[in-house]
C-alpha cells in the first residue's frame, strides 16, 4: 500500500532538508523573503495591526508578544496592504515567511535551512492547491487561510528538525487550524486570516515537537480535509505528490510580485488603464464612460464599487482604474484618505461600468483570456486598452532584482525605515551563507511587533 498522502508530504518536509536545491528555487525564495519583509515593515504600523497588537496585550497582560503573539502579529502586518506577493490561488509567502520568521527568532536557524523550508513549505502549498480542481473563492472560502497552516506547519517542521512521524502529526494540527472567508475581504480581518494561519502553523509544529499527535490521514480520508474544503468538485485524494518527477515548484512557479498595494485581481486592468494616463493627460473631464473588462469571478471578487475605505478599495476594480488614469500608478500614497477622497478620482469611479469577458484563461482558475478597459469619450470617440494577459510582475512579465530592490527601499520608507534598507536587502540576497538568521537586523525594524506598540502610535482599546 501507498504512504497515504500526509506521509508523503511530511516525508518531504524531512527531506526538503537534504535534497538538492536548483539556485532558481533558491533565488525565489530569497526574492520571497524579501519582498515580504518589506511589506511587514511597510505594514505594522497600520491601524488594524496596532489594534490586533493592543488587544493581544490586554489578553496576555506580557510586557512582550510572546512566539505565537509574534506569529500572529507579523502575519497580519504581512498581508495587512494588500501588497505581497501571489500564487498558487493564494499568498504563500505572506504565511510561510513569518511563521520561519517567528521561530527564527529563538532558535538557531541558518540562513540555508530557512529557505529549505520555505521551498518545502511552498511545494506544499502547491501539492495542495492542483489537488482542488476549483479554487476555494468559489465555496466562499479564503485559499490562504485554509492553506496556509498546513504548508506553514511543513516548513516550520523542516526548520524544526521534526523526524517524519512528528511532521505528520504536526499537518495534521494545523489541518484544524484552517479557516477564512471570502465574505470578510474588503476588512481587516482578511489579513488576520493571515496572521491566524501563521499562528496555527508555529503552534501545530510546536506542539508537535512536544508529543502531540492528530490524525495520521487527516488530509485524504473520505472526510479529510480536501474533502471539507472542496465538497462539490470531486478533489484529488490518492494520486503520489509530483516531487521527484520535477524540480521544486518555486523554481519553475515562483510567486508574483506585486507591483500595486490591492487586490492581485485588479493589477491587469491596472496595466490597461496605465496606457491611458498620458493621453489624456489633463483631459480627463472629456472622458464619459470607462468599461472595464474582466472575469466573473475577479468582478465578485473586487465587489466595492463605491468604496468608503482604505480596505475597500482593496478590492474596487472603480477605484484602481480611476487612481491608474489619474496619478499613471496605483501606490501606498493613493490609498491615503486625501488621495482617496478627491473629487476628481471619484467623478472617474461613478463613470465605469463592468463586462465580463467569457472567456477563460485555460491555465488559471478564475481569470479570463485578458482583462483591458475601454474609454468612450463625451464626443463619443471609442478607445480600447490593450489586453493584459500578464500583470507586471508575473511570472512571465518578471521584473528583476533591480525592481525587487525599489519596492523594498519604497516599502522601508513607508514604514520609517529608509536607512536600513540598502544594507538588509544585500545581506538577505546573500541570505543563504547567514549563520543565524535571527542574528540579522532585521527585529529591529519590527518594532509594533517585536514590542507592543507605544501610545504614540495610535488610541489605545477602551478598558475592559
Amino acid at each position: 500500500m501507498s504512504p497515504s498522502l500526509t506521509s508523503q508530504l511530511a516525508r518531504l518536509a524531512v527531506d526538503a532538508r537534504t535534497l538538492p536545491a536548483t539556485s532558481a528555487a533558491l533565488h525565489h525564495a530569497k526574492c520571497a523573503v524579501i519582498d515580504t519583509l518589506g511589506v511587514m515593515i511597510a505594514g505594522q504600523r497600520e491601524p488594524a495591526v496596532v489594534q490586533l497588537a493592543r488587544t493581544l496585550r490586554l489578553a496576555t497582560d506580557a510586557p512582550a508578544p510572546d512566539r505565537l503573539g509574534w506569529a500572529m502579529l507579523s502575519g497580519t502586518a504581512a498581508h495587512i496592504l494588500d501588497y505581497d506577493d501571489v500564487a498558487l490561488g493564494g499568498h504563500p509567502s505572506a504565511v510561510l515567511v513569518p511563521a520561519l520568521l517567528a521561530l527564527a527568532r529563538q532558535i538557531p536557524l541558518p540562513g540555508g535551512r530557512f529557505l529549505r523550508a520555505y521551498t518545502a513549505g511552498y511545494e506544499v502549498w502547491g501539492e495542495l492547491r492542483r489537488r482542488h480542481p476549483v479554487l476555494a473563492h468559489t465555496a466562499g472560502w479564503h485559499p490562504s487561510g485554509i492553506t496556509g497552516p498546513i504548508a506553514a506547519a511543513a516548513a516550520c517542521a523542516c526548520a524544526l528538525d521534526l523526524d517524519a512521524v512528528q511532521t505528520r502529526h504536526a499537518l495534521a494540527i494545523a489541518a484544524s487550524q484552517s479557516a477564512g472567508l471570502v465574505a470578510n475581504f474588503g476588512t481587516p480581518v482578511k489579513a488576520l486570516h493571515i496572521g491566524r494561519a501563521v499562528q496555527g502553523a508555529v503552534l501545530a509544529g510546536l506542539l508537535a515537537q512536544h508529543g502531540m499527535t492528530g490524525n495520521g490521514r487527516v488530509l485524504e480520508q473520505e472526510d479529510g480535509w480536501l474533502t471539507t474544503f472542496s465538497p462539490h468538485h470531486g478533489p484529488d485524494r490518492l494520486s503520489p505528490i509530483a516531487y521527484g518527477r520535477h524540480d521544486w515548484l518555486l523554481a519553475t512557479r515562483p510567486p508574483a510580485i506585486k507591483c500595486y498595494p490591492v487586490c492581485y485581481a485588479a493589477h491587469r486592468a491596472i496595466e490597461s488603464a496605465r496606457q491611458f494616463h498620458h493621453q489624456f493627460d489633463g483631459k480627463l473631464p472629456e472622458i464619459a464612460r470607462i468599461t472595464l473588462v474582466t472575469s466573473r469571478r475577479h468582478s465578485d471578487i473586487l465587489r466595492f464599487r463605491r468604496p468608503v475605505d482604505r480596505m475597500q478599495c482593496c478590492f474596487s476594480l472603480e477605484f484602481a482604474v480611476a487612481a491608474t488614469l489619474l496619478d499613471g500608478t496605483v501606490t501606498l500614497a493613493s490609498l491615503s484618505e486625501c488621495s482617496r477622497q478627491r473629487p476628481a478620482l471619484r467623478q472617474l469611479m461613478a463613470r465605469c461600468q463592468r463586462q465580463v469577458n467569457p472567456e477563460p484563461d485555460v491555465n488559471r482558475d478564475g481569470f479570463a483570456a485578458a482583462d483591458w478597459i475601454e474609454v468612450t469619450t463625451a464626443g463619443g470617440e471609442w478607445r480600447r486598452g490593450q489586453p493584459i494577459m500578464h500583470a507586471a510582475g508575473d511570472v512571465p512579465a518578471s521584473l528583476g532584482d533591480g525592481y525587487l530592490r525599489q519596492k523594498f527601499i519604497d516599502c522601508l520608507l513607508w514604514g520609517g525605515e529608509l536607512d536600513a534598507a540598502p544594507p538588509l536587502f544585500d545581506a538577505l540576497m546573500n541570505m543563504e551563507a547567514v549563520p543565524r538568521v535571527g542574528d540579522l537586523p532585521l527585529y529591529s525594524l519590527l518594532t509594533a511587533t517585536d514590542a507592543w506598540p507605544g501610545d504614540n502610535i495610535a488610541p489605545g482599546l477602551p478598558p475592559g
